[in-house]
């Protein structure tokens, strides 16, 4: 009983603690103004003019999307391997602290990526292009994304995570803008 008694004030204060960071994350989220690239909340990588390589990639993956939509159905393995043609490598200064984007019908993926945390990172995006194609409904799409990748590739996702904290703090403008672009982060990933 006495031990209850002791450790009640504490929770009390780590609630309270974690419930202003929270409070003050999101007001954060809201007023501050971080620098970003691209336009609309998308990286500058997304609006990069296609290459002949890249419309192709694009068009085989709505040829795909096409014949899916008549009734011709393809395990999720093959779609994974008719897809993978549309991953390209993006300049880091083109990803507005993003590791990957699916925009355009193209997968971008950060070019200074570690292989471990590249294949989980392809994987994410990956998935949702097989949500686009084959119309997924999922409550959470990143988090679905993310569940899909992890279970391939568990290292990846923990080198994923230590890379994008790296990157960010190297890329952020000021400690409350990194600190708001990972509470962003965490919100887009994680919750429904």
């Amino acid at each position: 009983m006495r031990n209850a008694r002791r450790w009640g004030p504490i929770a009390g204060r780590i609630a309270f603690v974690a419930l202003a960071g929270v409070i003050a994350l999101e007001a954060g989220s809201r007023a501050a103004v971080c620098p970003a690239s691209g336009q609309d909340g998308w990286p500058a990588a997304c609006y990069q003019k296609h290459t002949q390589e890249q419309r192709e990639a694009v068009w085989r993956v709505e040829e795909l999307k096409a014949q899916r939509l008549a009734g011709h159905v393809l395990p999720e393995a093959d779609y994974l391997d008719q897809i993978a043609s549309v991953v390209f490598d993006a300049d880091p200064a083109l990803m507005a602290g993003d590791n990957a984007v699916y925009c355009r019908g193209i997968v971008w993926v950060r070019s200074d990526m570690p292989a471990n945390a590249r294949a989980f990172t392809v994987r994410h995006e990956l998935e949702h292009v097989l949500q686009y194609m084959l119309d997924k409904q999922e409550l959470n799409r990143e988090l679905s994304a993310n569940w899909a990748a992890a279970r391939e590739h568990p290292a990846g996702l923990i080198e994923a995570l230590v890379f994008s904290v790296q990157a960010r703090a190297g890329e952020a403008s000021s400690a409350p803008c990194f600190l708001i672009g990972l509470w962003d982060s965490f919100k887009r990933y994680t919750l429904p």
